[in-house]
C-alpha cells in the first residue's frame, strides 16, 4: 500500500573508543552516514546494518521461496507483493522485507499488526499481509506450539520504520531500493513462551535495529498465485491507451480513509510496469461524473504512468466515468470510463488516450460484507469491522438477533427482528410481546454501562430475498444512559445494514 510518509530514522548508540586528543569536540549523528559508506550494495545484492553488523545476501535469480535468498513478485487475486529476503552472508540470520503493490518512486511505511509479519492462511489473498520488516535469528517453526520470536515492526511493541523503492523493472525484471527499521519484539521465556515482566509488572521488550539498507538491481522472480486457484473474487479491468489493448497482470483496489473521506482506490499494472489507476470517492452513486485533473488524493481523478516513457504521471483532463453499479456493502463497483491524460503540472509534453475503460471490482474481498452496519452515533461515524448474526425463538417465531462491533470505537449496535418480516417500515418497540417486534440496542464506547435498549425509531426494509437470504435495509434511533449523571442521550442516524440470513 502506497504511503507517503517519510520516517526518520536516528542512531543514537554511539561506541565511544578510548583515544588521547586533545581536543573534546561534540560527537554527530553523521557516524551512522559513515557507517552507511562501508554498507553499499553490489548489484544483485541485499546489505544492511545490522546492531553494527554487515548483513550481505546475494539474491539468487532462481529462487522462487520466500525463506531462501530470494526477491519474489507475487501476483493475486487482490493485489501483489514484492518479498526480498535472505540470510546472511556469515549465518547471522535471516531478514525479509514485505512491500505490497511495488511501484517505482514509493515510499512504504513498515508497520504491521501481526506479531511474526506473516499471519496464517493467507495463501492467495493479501491485503491482510502489510509492508512489514523482519529479522530472526531462528528458522520458523513446523509445530505453531514451538518456541518462535522473530523481531517485526509491530506495532503494538513500537516497532516501525521506512523503505523506498527507487527501481521496479517488471520487463527485465529487478528492484532497487532503500529501507530501515527499528524491529521489536515481546522478551518470551524459552521454556514457557510467555512474555516476560520487569520488576513493575510491566512487558519488557526487546529491540534489533535495521540501518543503511539498500539493495541493488536485485532480480526477482514473478509468482502468479492466482494460477489454478478458485473461491476467489475475479476483477476484470480493460482499457485501450492510444488505441492499444492495456492487458493487465495485476489488478488490485482497496478502501482507503482519507481524514473524513473515503475513497476506492483501483489500480491495474500491465506487464512493462505501466499503470492505470482510478480514485473513486466512495459517496458517489449510479451516474456519470467528470474527472479532475488535480487530486488530493480524495476526489475522482484518472491517472496513466507509462514507466518507460513517461516521467511524470498524466492524469485526467478532461475524462468521465460512469458507474453503473456500486454496492457499499459488498464492495462491488462496475463503471465504464475514458480520460486524455496530460502533466498537470506541464513538465512532461506526452498526450495519452485512454479510451474503452471498463471494470467490474470487488474491492472489499476478505470481509463478509454482506452482513454489515454502518450509521452515526451522536454526530460520529460507526462502521462494523465484526458481525455475528444468531437465532432465538419466542413465542414460537424465530427471531435474528444481528449483532455488530466497530473494533476501532469498541461500540456496538444490534439489531433485532422476526425471520418473518418483509418489505416495510417498521417502528422499533421498547418491549418484546408478541415476538413480532423489531428491536434495536447499542453499548457505548467504553463498554462500562450495560446495553441500552432504544426507547424510539424507526427501521425500513428495502430488500428481503428469500432466495439468497439477503436482507438490506435502513435505521435510525435514539436511546438514553441513565446510569451516569447526568443521562446520555444516544442518537443513531443515517444507519444502513445489509443482512446475510444464509
Amino acid at each position: 500500500m502506497k504511503k507517503n510518509l517519510f520516517v526518520k530514522t536516528i542512531l543514537i548508540a554511539i561506541v565511544l573508543l578510548t583515544a588521547v586528543s586533545c581536543d573534546n569536540e561534540t560527537l554527530e549523528g553523521e557516524f551512522v552516514d559513515d557507517i552507511c559508506s562501508f554498507r553499499i550494495a553490489s548489484e544483485t545484492e541485499l546489505r544492511a546494518d545490522i546492531e553494527g553488523s554487515d548483513f550481505r545476501t546475494e539474491i539468487d535469480p532462481e529462487s522462487e521461496f520466500v525463506q531462501n535468498n530470494s526477491a519474489v513478485f507475487v501476483i493475486h487475486e487482490n493485489a501483489n507483493h514484492l518479498t526480498l529476503s535472505g540470510f546472511n552472508s556469515d549465518e547471522l540470520g535471516f531478514f525479509l522485507l514485505n512491500l505490497n503493490n511495488p511501484t517505482a518512486g514509493t515510499t512504504y511505511e513498515l508497520l504491521t499488526d501481526d506479531e511474526t509479519g506473516l499471519p496464517d492462511n493467507n495463501d492467495n489473498s493479501h491485503e491482510d499481509l502489510e509492508n512489514f520488516g523482519y529479522y530472526s535469528f531462528q528458522d520458523r517453526p513446523e509445530n505453531p506450539d514451538d518456541f518462535y520470536n522473530p523481531y517485526v515492526t509491530y506495532i503494538p511493541t513500537g516497532g516501525f520504520g521506512v523503505a523506498e523503492l527507487t527501481e521496479f523493472n517488471l520487463v527485465e525484471q529487478y528492484a532497487s531500493g532503500t529501507f530501515s527499521f527499528t524491529a521489536k519484539r515481546f522478551k518470551r521465556d524459552l521454556f514457557t513462551n510467555e512474555i516476560v515482566l520487569d520488576a513493575s509488572g510491566n512487558e519488557i521488550i526487546e529491540e534489533l535495529v535495521v540501518n543503511c539498507g539498500n539493495f541493488n538491481r536485485v532480480p526477482f522472480t514473478i509468482s502468479d498465485a492466482t494460477e489454478g486457484t478458485t473461491g476467489f473474487s475475479t476483477n476484470e479491468f480493460f482499457a485501450k491507451v492510444d488505441e492499444v489493448d492495456f492487458e493487465p497482470i495485476s489488478i488490485t483496489a482497496q478502501r482507503q480513509f482519507l481524514g473524513d473521506d473515503v475513497v476506492i482506490n483501483i489500480r491495474a499494472l500491465n506487464d512493462v510496469g505501466d499503470l492505470l489507476r482510478i480514485d473513486i470517492p466512495e459517496t458517489l452513486t449510479e451516474g456519470t461524473y467528470d474527472m479532475l485533473s488535480l487530486s488530493d488524493g480524495s476526489q475522482l481523478i484518472g491517472m496513466y504512468n507509462p514507466t518507460m516513457t513517461a516521467s511524470e504521471n498524466l492524469t485526467s483532463n478532461p475524462g468521465t466515468i460512469t458507474i453503473t453499479d456500486i454496492n457499499i456493502f459488498t464492495g462491488d463497483i462496475e463503471a465504464t470510463f475514458s480520460f486524455t491524460g496530460t502533466d498537470p503540472l506541464g513538465i512532461d509534453p506526452a498526450v495519452v488516450q485512454v479510451t474503452e475503460g471498463s471494470f467490474s471490482i470487488d474491492y472489499l474481498p476478505n470481509t463478509n460484507f454482506n452482513n454489515i452496519i454502518i450509521a452515526e452515533v451522536n454526530g460520529e461515524p460507526y462502521f462494523s469491522n465484526y458481525t455475528e448474526v444468531n437465532t432465538s425463538i419466542f413465542n414460537n417465531i424465530t427471531r435474528i438477533n444481528y449483532h455488530s462491533e466497530d473494533n476501532e470505537t469498541n461500540k456496538s449496535i444490534s439489531l433485532i427482528l422476526p425471520s418473518t418480516i418483509t418489505i416495510g417500515t417498521y417502528e422499533i418497540s421498547t418491549t418484546l410481546i408478541t415476538g413480532e417486534e423489531v428491536l434495536a440496542l447499542y453499548s457505548n464506547e467504553q463498554g462500562v454501562s450495560s446495553t441500552l435498549l432504544a426507547n424510539s425509531g424507526t427501521l425500513i426494509i428495502n430488500e428481503h430475498n428469500e432466495d439468497t437470504g439477503l436482507v438490506e435495509g435502513e435505521f435510525e434511533y435514539t436511546t438514553m444512559d441513565t446510569t451516569v449523571d447526568p443521562p446520555v442521550e444516544y442518537i443513531i442516524s443515517s444507519g444502513e445494514f445489509s443482512l446475510f440470513l444464509q
